[in-house]
Formats: C-alpha cells, sequence, structure tokens
C-alpha cells in the first residue's frame, strides 16, 4: 500500500459514500489532486464535501459541522490545495495556509491527509506543535 493509499485510508473506511455522490472532478477540483485521491481510492464526494466543495472552491467562507470520520478534512482541504502552490508551480518556501485543530493527533491527522491529497502536486504540508506535559495544559 502506498503511502497516499495509507494515509486516507482511515477516511474512507467511516465516510458515507451515496451511490449517486458526484466525483470530485465533478465538483471543480483540479485533476492532480482528484489522481491522488484516485490512488488511494477515493473518487466521489461525502455528503459534508458535496455541499461544501462548491462555496468554499468558490472562494466563499462557510461552516460545515459533520461527525467524527465523515470527510471534514477534505471538505476545507480540497480549497485551500486549489489556492497554494507546488514549488514546481513557483512556490518560494513560504508558507502559504495555516490551518489551526485544538489537539496534536488531530493536526497530524489533517497534515498526512493533505500531504496526501497534494503528492500528485508536490505540496509540502508540515505540521507544527508544542509538546506540553498533560499536568501544565490548561483547562477550558
Amino acid at each position: 500500500m502506498t503511502d497516499i493509499e495509507q494515509a486516507l485510508v482511515p477516511v474512507t473506511n467511516r465516510a458515507p459514500v451515496r451511490p449517486d455522490s458526484p466525483t470530485f472532478a465533478d465538483l471543480g477540483v483540479r485533476p492532480e489532486t482528484v489522481e491522488a485521491l484516485a490512488k488511494a481510492g477515493i473518487t466521489h464526494a461525502f455528503a459534508i464535501q458535496e455541499y461544501a466543495l462548491p462555496i468554499a472552491l468558490r472562494g466563499s467562507d462557510l461552516i460545515g459541522q459533520a461527525p467524527t470520520g465523515t470527510g471534514k478534512t477534505l471538505g476545507f482541504g480540497l480549497p485551500l490545495l486549489e489556492r497554494v502552490l507546488a514549488p514546481s508551480e513557483g512556490a518560494d518556501g513560504r508558507p502559504q495556509a495555516l490551518v489551526v485543530v485544538p489537539t496534536r493527533e488531530l493536526g497530524l491527522q489533517v497534515a498526512r491527509d493533505l500531504a496526501a491529497a497534494g503528492s500528485t502536486r508536490g505540496v509540502r504540508v508540515l505540521s507544527v506543535y508544542k509538546r506540553q506535559p498533560m499536568s501544565r495544559r490548561s483547562t477550558p
């Protein structure tokens, strides 16, 4: 199994996909990203992606809510990938996007999924987090 397939397997095992769901190509995702997703066996949009992608790809802000494991990462991540440049496309090495998440584990998952979806273009993704003992973490 390739790195791309391994990265996105947890998503494909949980996310509900209707048989008549549109493909990512149908929703306007760039061909290179569609190819990367297809390598992991992801060809059709999950419900949250079907609703969110047309809005987000236009550049509009949105808020989406869906249960864990239903494809939210790609719902916001694919439009993000549409807007960033890979090194071969003229990226200058400076950060182009920032995704903030509440936990290190979620940060690693999001970084892994975005790297996999952007792999055919060579998009670089970096996860940055601070290690802190549980006893020193503040509680809300």
